[in-house]
């Protein structure tokens, strides 16, 4: 039995290292359109995402009465799908929670680590998302969103937004510093 939960985690990690991109890789953005997307970017918001939780009947002690626990696990807010085989993300705006306006000079900051910093490659397993940032232009509307698991250093983005690849461990602290100053 062991040997075959070695086998599947094998195959995993072995699927996850082959969809990791290389960090000189070219991307498929340009400078001048991660420039152009930063001009367009007027506020941040940092936001929560609200775990689901269901309430689960757990034996307890081998007896034959259960206990009712409340199991909350951390879930993705981005819907993707594939239309016309053209891919397609929408935010559930509804599990986002505690948005906070940050300052301008943090906009600043947060533009650079997300789009200014060198990818990497590395491994990473769990993402279980449980902050995010909203982007928005000067007409105060919803230009992108970012998601992001501060347990495996990983980080989704709505299509709208210039691949930013896999962020570096530095830049992960940067932003947890960002998060932390605004009560996340």
């Amino acid at each position: 039995m062991l040997k075959i939960y070695q086998i599947v985690i094998l195959c995993l990690l072995s699927l996850n290292v082959m969809s990791q991109s290389d960090s000189t890789q070219i991307m498929d953005t340009t400078i001048s359109d991660v420039d152009q997307f930063i001009k367009r970017v007027a506020r941040i918001e940092f936001v929560k995402i609200d775990p689901i939780c269901t309430i689960q009947r757990r034996h307890i002690d081998n007896r034959r009465w259960k206990k009712k626990v409340n199991v909350c696990h951390a879930e993705s807010v981005l819907e993707c799908v594939l239309i016309d085989e053209e891919p397609s993300c929408e935010v559930n705006y509804s599990r986002l929670l505690d948005n906070k306006i940050i300052s301008p000079n943090d906009v600043d900051s947060v533009l650079q680590i997300l789009l200014k910093t060198e990818s990497v490659n590395y491994l990473a397993v769990c993402y279980s998302p449980r902050h995010g940032i909203l982007l928005y232009d000067t007409s105060d509307v919803k230009i992108g969103y970012v998601e992001i698991c501060f347990e495996c250093d990983r980080s989704m983005v709505t299509l709208e937004i210039p691949d930013i690849g896999f962020l570096p461990d530095i830049a992960f602290e940067k932003l947890r510093t960002l998060f932390d100053k605004y009560g996340f």
